[in-house]
C-alpha cells in the first residue's frame, strides 16, 4: 500500500519556521513598520501548528495531534535563520481504511534572504535547507515505515507569506496554507 502524506505536513512545518516578529517599546511608541517589528529572536508554539493541522486535515477522518520541541527564528535586517527540533504526532482514524499513526520530526535549520513590501508580503531569495531534515514514520496495522526527506529547496523559497507584527507577537501565513504561525518574541 502506498501512503502519501500531504504536502502541507511536510512544507508547512517547515515554511513556518521562516517566519518571525515585532519589537516594542514603553509609552506610545511611534508605529513602527513590520520590516522593523521582525528583526529579534522568535519561538513558535508547536502544538498550536499541530492544532491548526487536525483541523486543516479534518477531511481525512477523526486526527488528533501533538506538537513538541522547539522552532525558533533570529531575524536580522535582511535575512533570517530558522532552528528547528520539532516533532509532531498525528493519530488518524480515517472515515474509511485502516487508523494510522503518523511521526515527523523536522530537525536542522533553514536559512535565507527576506524582503517585505508594502502590503507586509515576505518572500524570500538565497533560500537554503540543505541542513534541515525531515524523518516520517508511519504505523499502519502494526507495520511501519520510516522515510527521510529535504524538501525540496523551492517548497518555500517562491511562496509569499503574509506577516503580522506588533510588540512581542508576530504571526506568518504562507499563501494557500491554512496555517498561521504565531511566534512571540524572545528576549
Amino acid at each position: 500500500m502506498t501512503s502519501r502524506i500531504p504536502f502541507t505536513l511536510i512544507v508547512v512545518p517547515a515554511t513556518i519556521v521562516l517566519l518571525a516578529g515585532c519589537g516594542g517599546g514603553g509609552g506610545s511608541p511611534a508605529a513602527v513598520s513590520t520590516a522593523s517589528c521582525m528583526v529579534g529572536n522568535w519561538a513558535s508554539d508547536p502544538q498550536n501548528i499541530a492544532d491548526q493541522m487536525v483541523t486543516a486535515l479534518s477531511a481525512l477522518g477523526t486526527i488528533s495531534a501533538t506538537g513538541t520541541g522547539t522552532e525558533t527564528a533570529k531575524i536580522a535586517a535582511t535575512s533570517l535563520v530558522y532552528d528547528d527540533a520539532l516533532e509532531f504526532s498525528f493519530d488518524v482514524a480515517p472515515s474509511s481504511g485502516p487508523a494510522m499513526q503518523i511521526v515527523q520530526d523536522h530537525t536542522g535549520r533553514l536559512t535565507a534572504d527576506w524582503t517585505i513590501d508594502a502590503d507586509d508580503v515576505m518572500t524570500y531569495a538565497n533560500f537554503d535547507n540543505a541542513d534541515y531534515q525531515i524523518t516520517s514514520t508511519t504505523v499502519i496495522d502494526g507495520h511501519s515505515a520510516t522515510s527521510e526527506s529535504n524538501p525540496p529547496q523551492s517548497a518555500a523559497h517562491n511562496v509569499p507569506t503574509t506577516v503580522t507584527c506588533s510588540g512581542d507577537v508576530m504571526t506568518m501565513q504562507p499563501d494557500d496554507s491554512p496555517i498561521l504561525t504565531t511566534w512571540h518574541r524572545q528576549g
